[in-house]
């Protein structure tokens, strides 16, 4: 387990997979692209902004901001490993106003090009402290977040497709 400001901690995975028509190097320009550009639609309930400057690379780190409940809760993600196109990892420490609780967390997607097609893995982790997390980690039902890596990865392929097609 891992331990955090003096405590036990759970990590719960979750992980799917996914097969992509197109190249690797066109999934992974794709998911490093859409970490690097500002979506900040005024009327969007999702927001994302780079905090640095430059291409993508371990280190690099965005704000991710979503409405909560009317509270605005706050994600800092950082990218951990940048191999391109094989790898792209990220951390995440998501801070929920509407609860007053600090989640961590992070994603890693794999990619394994196969004669221009790619098979894309995405494992998405959270931290859960204490008992609490203990419990969440043996006998809760994922299925929530499971359907939220399924749409994911059902973006990717559909936006690396397309790409792909177009040329």
């Amino acid at each position: 387990l891992p331990f955090y400001g003096g405590q036990d901690v759970a990590r719960i995975y979750v992980k799917d997979s996914i097969h992509i028509a197109a190249p690797a190097t066109v999934v992974y320009d794709l998911l490093s692209e859409e970490l690097a550009d500002t979506h900040d639609d005024p009327k969007a309930m999702t927001k994302r902004r780079p905090l640095d400057e430059g291409p993508v690379r371990p280190g690099f780190r965005y704000e991710t901001t979503v409405i909560h409940n009317r509270h605005l809760c706050r994600s800092e993600w950082t990218v951990t490993r940048a191999d391109r196109p094989r790898v792209l990892e990220e951390s995440m420490d998501h801070f929920c106003a509407a609860a007053s609780k600090t989640v961590k967390g992070g994603d890693r997607w794999e990619l394994r090009d196969a004669n221009g097609e790619t098979y894309v893995t995405l494992t998405a982790w959270k931290d859960r402290p204490g008992i609490g997390g203990l419990f969440i980690k043996w006998f809760a039902d994922r299925s929530v977040s499971k359907t939220g890596v399924k749409t994911r990865l059902a973006y990717v392929q559909f936006a690396a497709e397309r790409r792909s097609r177009s040329g």
